[in-house]
């Protein structure tokens, strides 16, 4: 998808898209709640969530978790340096990383990565030299 955005794009435009990053400082609230119920006194409780992040564990190899997993990609939360490895390649560079803010997730701002012989082509389509 990326790289079909990339040819709507001016070579000197952005892209901005949000994503749910996996974040230390700022783990989700899925993540506090099991830490609650790891403390339970219920060992039926404890043994449930201990499951669940045994889930957890398993899916978290492909760099990506799916946080609701009956409901594929509802929310997936990336590791950083997978979700940096889905835009190389695609035509744009990453230009920051930004924390999440009151109505919006981490985003992620991305500009044009170099001048592709596509852009060229462009270009040359939209001015009148050539140039």
């Amino acid at each position: 998808m990326l790289h079909l955005l990339r040819r709507a794009v001016r070579p000197d435009g952005r892209l901005v898209f949000s994503a749910f990053l996996n974040d230390p400082d700022d783990p989700p609230v899925l993540a506090k709640i099991l830490e609650e119920r790891l403390a339970s006194a219920d060992p039926a409780v404890v043994s449930e969530a201990q499951a669940a992040i045994e889930r957890v564990a398993a899916q978290k190899d492909r760099g990506f978790l799916d946080v609701v997993p009956e409901k594929p990609l509802l929310q997936a939360r990336y590791d950083l340096d997978f979700a940096l490895e889905l835009i190389d390649g695609t035509g744009w560079r990453v230009e920051s990383v930004n924390p999440p803010e009151e109505h919006i997730q981490h985003y992620l701002i991305c500009r044009p990565a170099g001048r592709s012989r596509l852009a060229v082509g462009w270009l040359a389509r939209l001015t009148p030299t050539g140039r």
